[in-house]
């Protein structure tokens, strides 16, 4: 049965990719969906690299709250809007840095506070990913 026959689904049910029907592989997903098929509500995902989402959907986008786990150990939990980091949010890279605070359109922009690996601290203003404005660097120990 093709796509289009189905009735709404339950978060209960897996979605997996039939070759056959010619759709691209979207890895894994446990979840709401809407009349249209589409990964809408909360849901669940583990994508064909590995990386895992969960949280909340609208017409097939990340969208509102939720958590991204990267394979490669960085973890992005906060808001999206249609797919992209947007809103606060708190982002642990692979490094052991961290950045909590504000995305725009998929990038650190705003307010936010940035722990580097080594414990030094940046809490300040960004712009376009980079710290830009007021905000004040905090060494680790008594370094000056």
């Amino acid at each position: 049965m093709g796509l289009s026959g189905r009735g709404r689904r339950s978060r209960s049910q897996v979605e997996k990719a039939f070759e056959d029907e010619g759709a691209p592989y979207l890895g894994e997903y446990e979840g709401e969906r809407n009349d249209a098929e589409e990964r809408h509500g909360k849901g669940k995902a583990k994508l064909p690299n590995g990386d895992e989402y969960e949280g909340e959907y609208s017409h097939g986008k990340r969208h509102g709250q939720g958590t991204y786990k990267f394979q490669s150990g960085g973890k992005y939990t906060g808001s999206y809007i249609n797919g992209i980091k947007h809103g606060e949010g708190t982002f642990n890279y692979p490094d052991g840095s961290k950045y909590e605070g504000c995305w725009i359109n998929d990038v650190r922009h705003g307010r936010g506070k940035y722990t580097y690996p080594n414990g030094d601290i940046y809490e300040g203003e960004w712009a376009e990913n980079l710290r830009h404005g007021q905000g004040l660097y905090s060494y680790v120990g008594d370094r000056v």
